[in-house]
């Protein structure tokens, strides 16, 4: 049993490394490139539905056979696959990939990166009480 392919240990890139999210339409062998995990998905999804339709109206023997499968970084994607090979699914609410990704923190009423912020998670200035008046 070879244990090559789309998704085993020494799985082929069929895309292009420097691609982060792309979309490989297989049977056309055309390459999308996208700007997210999300973008990439959708696509994919609009791209399956519209084949299985096609497929449906023409069931002849002669019909292309055409699919359309999410790459990252050229390798053939899918949450499972990037968790085997201990890579980050990038997958927004991934809780064990989100738990590594350098997320800044934020304010959580300003949205300001700067610090320091309060353990209630405000920055200093927003932390400090507001004038009756509203005006800081």
């Amino acid at each position: 049993m070879s244990t090559s392919g789309l998704f085993g240990p020494d799985r082929k890139r069929v895309g292009y490394e420097d691609q982060e999210w792309s979309v490989w339409v297989l049977g056309l062998d055309d390459i999308h490139t996208k700007d997210s995990l999300a973008d990439a998905l959708e696509m994919a999804n609009e791209l399956n539905a519209t084949f299985a339709e096609l497929r449906m109206r023409d069931n002849s023997e002669f019909a292309p056979i055409l699919y359309a499968v999410v790459l990252h970084r050229g390798y053939a994607w899918t949450q499972a696959t990037e968790h085997a090979h201990k890579l980050d699914c990038g997958h927004p609410d991934c809780g064990p990939c989100s738990f590594d990704r350098a997320i800044p923190i934020r304010c959580t009423r300003c949205k300001n990166e700067d610090g320091p912020f309060t353990t209630g998670g405000l920055c200093e200035p927003c932390a400090r009480p507001m004038p009756l008046d509203g005006v800081a």
